[in-house]
């Protein structure tokens, strides 16, 4: 029998409540930026959304497709490589989704005059979707075909050359070089995006606007063209990569892949007693799968980077309503099997701690925030000291709703049926 179509695995309600706050936040902020923005204000956001998601492309693409969770049954059916492409791409498509109408929110909300510049904000939107497609089928052409890639580095069947020239100059790279092509793929995917959106922002300046499409059509012509030619042997590629990040997320020490080591005991000295261990065998989860700690600093850098191109208010608001959500939303990993079978969980502790417990989780780098506001407001007069504070009380609220609402939809629901 041809199987061509693999039956969807239906989200479970904690996933789409994560997904909902996430994009409503998103959605909020952005409407908060456009809500009385000029047509060259809102050029000059989407620029800026546009440098943020070209690292976002570069990071979250793995996470979102490896490894898969139906591997098993996937290796049982035996599917064809287009079937398998498919699938892997529709993974992307709520995420694309959701950018899509981030732009559209961008390009057109405006309730005080939603005519006025109407050609040009459908240019400028039209524009973003190019942006938003071609860019995300770089990712997805680059990392499916980290696998082979990976292989061919740990073998020596590339960059030999590379490895032993660092070897003779005392430069030896500190992890191994199945690594490499993932952190080469991560700066590229960076760097392209990048510099498609500064392309396209100077052939602005040509009398020919037509021209500040090219960028983007080439990117996702190549793209395109590339992801076709992976077709044929795409099954191949496809067990390759799901081995790759299989390895690399389950068992990162296999790969020392960046030198991180997960958060000691010690380190939690700040969480009360009777969660401290719940909360340090969360982080110390956190920090074996996803590098908060770099990720919260390039978020403060481009905080400050705002205040110091002097954005409005509402831009700075709507960044740091991102930051939040996105820092809180990570909690949303442990409640994942691997990382919280129920029976364990309740075996742990009531559904009360694990409240409280992803609450400290939660607020782990609101210090940080404040201190990074707290930092501005001394260089800043206009700014004020109530504004760290301000934030300070919203990133709280925001972190126990969100405790509330994971544990409310995962020990909860399983104590409420089972118990």
């Amino acid at each position: 029998m041809k199987i061509t179509k693999i039956t969807r695995t239906q989200p479970t309600l904690l996933s789409r409540i994560a997904l909902l706050l996430v994009a409503g936040m998103l959605f909020y902020a952005t409407m908060l930026l456009s809500g009385d923005a000029t047509i060259q204000q809102r050029i000059v956001a989407g620029r800026f959304w546009g440098f943020a998601l070209a690292g976002f492309f570069a990071f979250i693409i793995p996470h979102i497709l490896f490894p898969d969770k139906r591997l098993d049954l996937i290796q049982l059916l035996n599917l064809e490589p287009k079937t398998l492409m498919l699938h892997q791409a529709k993974k992307l498509f709520p995420l694309i989704l959701i950018i899509y109408v981030t732009f559209f929110l961008l390009s057109f909300f405006d309730p005080a005059d939603w005519q006025s510049s109407l050609d040009q904000k459908i240019i400028l939107f039209s524009r973003w979707i190019i942006f938003t497609t071609s860019v995300a089928c770089y990712s997805f052409y680059r990392f499916v075909i980290i696998g082979l890639l990976s292989q061919q580095w740990h073998e020596g069947k590339r960059g030999k050359k590379i490895i032993s020239g660092l070897k003779q100059t005392g430069q030896a790279i500190a992890i191994p070089p199945g690594m490499i092509p993932s952190l080469m793929a991560t700066s590229m995917i960076s760097i392209v995006g990048m510099m498609l959106v500064v392309v396209t922002a100077y052939l602005t300046a040509f009398p020919y606007s037509i021209l500040s499409y090219l960028p983007g059509l080439i990117l996702l012509l190549y793209s395109s063209y590339r992801l076709g030619n992976l077709v044929p042997v795409f099954d191949s590629h496809f067990y390759r990569d799901n081995a790759f990040y299989d390895e690399l997320f389950r068992n990162p020490k296999a790969f020392n892949r960046d030198g991180r080591e997960p958060v000691t005991y010690d380190a939690v000295y700040w969480v009360p007693h009777a969660w401290r261990h719940a909360v340090w065998a969360c982080l110390r989860q956190l920090d074996r799968r996803l590098p908060m700690g770099r990720i919260m600093l390039l978020f403060i850098i481009f905080l400050w980077f705002l205040f110091w191109i002097d954005v409005s208010l509402d831009l700075i608001s709507a960044w740091l309503i991102l930051m939040i959500t996105a820092k809180n939303a990570v909690s949303y990993i442990l409640t994942t099997g691997p990382f919280a079978p129920l029976p364990f969980q309740l075996t742990i502790q009531s559904p009360f701690s694990w409240i409280l417990t992803r609450f400290f989780v939660n607020i782990r780098w609101t210090p940080a925030i404040i201190l990074a506001l707290g930092v501005v407001s001394v260089f800043r007069s206009d700014i004020g000291f109530t504004l760290p504070i301000y934030w300070a009380l919203f990133d709280l609220i925001f972190s126990l709703l969100t405790a509330l609402i994971i544990t409310g939809l995962h020990e909860y629901q399983f104590k409420k049926r089972y118990v």
